[in-house]
């Protein structure tokens, strides 16, 4: 018996040669079959900061009377990153298995997997089916977390094993998942993402670094969307570890990151327009000049001083640069998003 295992979908054609004879005369005989995928795979990603991805994996047996078994799940990721598997039910079978000893005989222990879930946890998948599965890829090491993740960086695939019936085992690999753009809207960056879009965990900054080191490099020129990204963002604004709450009628100030990305120098100056503000506005001085930033990557940090003078969710907005020099305005996109908390008399 020889086996070999098919990695590709479609027509093959098998090749039989029998020798007899003494090796003097030959049989061949040619077999044609047709190999399918019982599996459709789907992909999603989604940016969760400057170095790291959420990955969501969807399968669906598409046969029409077999039933299947997923006895493994698996994400390969590129080199440079790490894996996690985001999965309450996987990382209650381990937690199990390190604490087995803690199982009780008479079966009163409270830690025992669910009969539902035992059978969810068995991976049987039944025609016309599906199951999603959820990774956080991001980046194994210090410099790779400093050189972020950019639109279209490879992050890994996933691969799948499955059984049938009778035993018979298969293998299939998913498409190269890449990072997803940044979700902005190069020719209307303030307005981008339908009033949802944030630059905070967005990657604008990686995508903006990458589309410019792409423009001023003698190498193929990266995707219409990018160039067109760094066309229209030479400078960006990221906010520091941005609050998620606020009180209402109390300042806060915070850190914002100014980086410079064209090929030179610039005056700049950052000014927060109250006009497009809505429910969190500056508080205090809403221009300051930032000096002479260098080119291709310098940057300097500002702190600036934020109200809240409505209670609910809105979006740190109105934050544009100016090159003082040229008197170009760049208008950025609406920095972080902010839950404003009434504050209760005690």
């Amino acid at each position: 018996i020889v086996g070999r295992a098919l990695e590709e979908v479609g027509q093959h054609i098998l090749r039989v040669e029998v020798g007899h004879g003494a090796g003097s005369k030959t049989l061949r005989k040619f077999y044609r079959f047709n190999v399918s995928s019982p599996l459709q795979i789907k992909e999603m990603s989604v940016r969760s900061g400057d170095a790291s991805c959420f990955v969501s994996i969807a399968i669906e047996n598409i046969t029409t009377a077999t039933s299947l078994t997923i006895t493994d799940v698996d994400f390969q990721p590129a080199p440079g990153f790490v894996v996690k598997r985001i999965d309450k039910l996987h990382q209650h079978t381990i937690r199990q298995e390190q604490e087995n000893a803690t199982i009780v005989v008479n079966g009163n222990n409270k830690n025992r997997i669910r009969a539902v879930d035992l059978f969810d946890k068995c991976g049987r998948l039944q025609p016309g089916c599906s199951f999603r599965y959820l990774f956080n890829v991001s980046a194994s090491s210090h410099d790779a977390t400093l050189k972020g993740l950019a639109c279209g960086d490879e992050l890994g695939k996933a691969v799948f094993t499955w059984r049938k019936a009778m035993g018979e085992k298969g293998r299939i690999s998913s498409t190269t998942v890449l990072c997803p753009p940044c979700g902005v809207d190069p020719t209307n960056p303030r307005s981008s993402g339908g009033g949802k879009y944030v630059v905070h965990g967005s990657g604008l900054s990686v995508d903006a670094a990458a589309a410019a080191a792409n423009r001023v490099s003698s190498a193929v020129a990266d995707s219409g969307n990018n160039n067109a990204l760094g066309e229209a963002l030479p400078v960006t604004v990221e906010p520091i570890d941005p609050p998620s709450l606020m009180k209402l009628a109390v300042p806060q100030e915070v850190q914002l990151l100014i980086v410079n990305h064209s090929d030179k120098p610039m005056h700049l100056q950052l000014q927060m327009r109250l006009n497009h503000m809505s429910g969190v506005v500056v508080c205090g001085p809403s221009f300051k000049n930032l000096g002479n930033v260098s080119s291709a990557g310098g940057s300097c940090v500002v702190g600036v001083r934020l109200v809240a003078l409505v209670a609910g969710l809105f979006r740190a907005q109105g934050c544009v640069i100016v090159d003082l020099s040229s008197g170009r305005e760049i208008a950025q996109p609406p920095l972080f998003s902010v839950f404003v908390e009434k504050a209760f008399d005690q």
